[in-house]
């Protein structure tokens, strides 16, 4: 829908300046799997020298992030696939590390657990604490930051190497959240 996704667009360019002007906290937030297979879009070798990195299932490390447009973060590792229940207790927790000076507002995707009858049942508890979620349009992740910051993981800080084994792949990309703004970093230039 063009219109909502306009309408949302310029919603989020409103946030994002009361965000700069320091009057509120506008996080971007969403979930990524990372796994073993490499997803490299190329890669290089020698001449006469030969890389082989097998598939393989598992080996994953699943992330659920909240990153700012200046790359303040906070990172969750978690194991099983996300639920509702895992997702309300992540967020919690996130929200109870927040600084209580100024409203929170959290952008996120119609995950079906994400938006579902647990989390909008607390949605009022948190307006009154000044927390909102922002829920996007569905099919509308270029308008969650936090889907560039998963990109560049993948596809630009992670190389080769990087797969030699599941604890090096693992190592590598907890070290990339770790240093989000410090050694990596993300111009934003999209629309809003």
């Amino acid at each position: 829908d063009e219109m909502m996704f306009r309408f949302f667009q310029q919603e989020l360019q409103a946030l994002s300046r009361l965000d700069q002007q320091g009057r509120l906290d506008l996080y971007f937030s969403d979930e990524a799997s990372f796994h073993f297979n490499p997803q490299s879009m190329y890669g290089w070798q020698p001449p006469g020298q030969s890389y082989h990195l097998p598939s393989q299932r598992g080996n994953l490390l699943n992330i659920l992030g909240f990153v700012k447009r200046d790359l303040t973060n906070t990172f969750y590792e978690y194991e099983q696939a996300m639920n509702a229940e895992m997702f309300e207790l992540l967020l919690e927790d996130f929200i109870q590390k927040h600084k209580k000076d100024k409203p929170l507002v959290i952008v996120l995707d119609r995950a079906a657990f994400h938006y579902n009858e647990r989390i909008r049942t607390r949605m009022k508890e948190w307006r009154n604490r000044q927390i909102y979620l922002q829920f996007l349009p569905a099919y509308s992740p270029e308008l969650n930051i936090i889907e560039v910051v998963w990109k560049h993981c993948k596809h630009r800080w992670l190389s080769f190497k990087d797969w030699i084994s599941p604890e090096q792949f693992k190592k590598k990309v907890r070290q990339i959240l770790q240093n989000l703004g410090k050694e990596f970093h993300i111009n934003f230039q999209i629309a809003f």
